[in-house]
This record gives C-alpha cells, structure tokens and sequence, in this order.
C-alpha cells in the first residue's frame, strides 16, 4: 500500500481500505490532493497569486469590481482549505478499529470523497478565476503579468483532470448522495469550461504576443 508515499492521508483515503494500483497509475484522492500540493509548493502558485491579490488591492485605478472579485476569491480558497484540511484528518481505520458499522463507513466514505472533490475543485478554481482576472486587467489596465507563467498554471491544473476524473469514477451515486453527487457533476463540467476558456485566452494572448 505505498500509493506514491502519501503516508500522511492514506488512512483519510479509500486506499487506505481498498487494494489501489498508485504505484502503477495513479487512481486515489491522496494521490490527487498529494500530487497538486508538490506543485504548488515547486511553483509557489499560492504564494504568488496571494501576492498578486495584495497588490491589486493597492491599485486605485483598479475598479472595484476587480476587487470585489478577487475578495471573493481569497474567502473561497481559505473556505476550501480550511474544509480539505478537516477532511484529510478523517481516519478510516480508526472506524474500522473502532467496530464502526461497515455500511455506515462506506456511507461517510462516499460523502466525504463528495466533498473533497467539491473542495479541491473549488481550490483549482482560485487559480484559473484569477488568471483570468489578470488577463484582463493586463488588457484593459496595463497591469503586468506574464502569460507564460499563467499557461504554466492551467497546464499542470490540465494535467490533473484525468486523474480527477478517476477519483471522480470510483464515487457511486446512491439514493442517500444523489443531491451531492449531481451538483459534484456539474461543478466538474463547469470547472472544465472555465478551464477551457482559460487556456483560450491564453493561447490567442501568447501568440499575439510573439
């Protein structure tokens, strides 16, 4: 059960109970969850766009709207990290030691794989709503930002959609987690068309830009 040495989640994981193949191809939340924090810390995306966020609200000539977008933005991702963070502290075995009863173990097991997607998307979602902000004041304010820094962005967020999509695969819908799962569905479409647009941008700013 090495699952790509995501000691410190495993238990908060499926995998944690279920034979996984990580080591061959990456399936499981601890994986995913693991497998973007690595990137953020290489890039330090999160440091940057904080920054980022910070001296936009310095601008005067920023309109409020930009602001306001971006205020809303910060309280989403801390909303989501703070609610990733409780759920990543959720031990599995510990139930399974405990003498839980199984059935209520899968049940909190699905519901939490729910939530966990809705907040890691929601955290993904930070990053490609700010990019976008950022082209657009680069176009209409002359603020600087390098579009090859935001493309490298939206190519590693790219990169984890298959395996989210995975994750995403394993969760069953049920009469008890139908609401939850049908609004996980369409904020994976969403999350897929703001992506899209994103790298559209992208791809007409950089080439107008060569």
């Amino acid at each position: 059960m090495s699952c790509c040495k995501c000691e410190e989640l495993q238990n908060s994981c499926i995998c944690s109970i279920m034979e996984c193949n990580c080591a061959k191809d990456l399936e499981c939340w601890c994986c995913l969850f693991t497998g973007w924090e690595e990137i953020d810390k290489k890039l330090s995306l999160t440091s940057n766009f904080l920054e980022y966020s910070n001296e936009i609200s310095k601008i005067k000539a920023i309109p409020k709207v930009f602001k306001k977008g971006i205020k809303n933005l910060l309280a989403d991702i801390r909303n989501a990290n703070n609610n990733l963070m409780s759920l990543n502290k959720t031990d599995y075995m510990d139930m399974i030691d405990s003498n839980y009863d199984p059935l209520k173990i899968a049940s909190i097991i699905e519901e939490d794989n729910i939530a966990k997607l809705i907040y890691f998307i929601n955290k993904l979602e930070f990053f490609i709503e700010m990019s976008i902000i950022l082209i657009e004041m680069n176009k209409t304010l002359d603020y600087e930002v390098s579009y090859l820094e935001l493309f490298s962005v939206s190519d590693n967020i790219e990169d984890l959609v298959p395996l989210l999509v995975k994750v995403f695969s394993t969760i069953e819908k049920t009469l008890d987690n139908s609401v939850e799962y049908e609004t996980l569905k369409e904020k994976m479409y969403s999350f897929d068309v703001n992506l899209t647009n994103l790298r559209s941008m992208l791809d007409i700013k950089i080439l107008n830009n060569r």
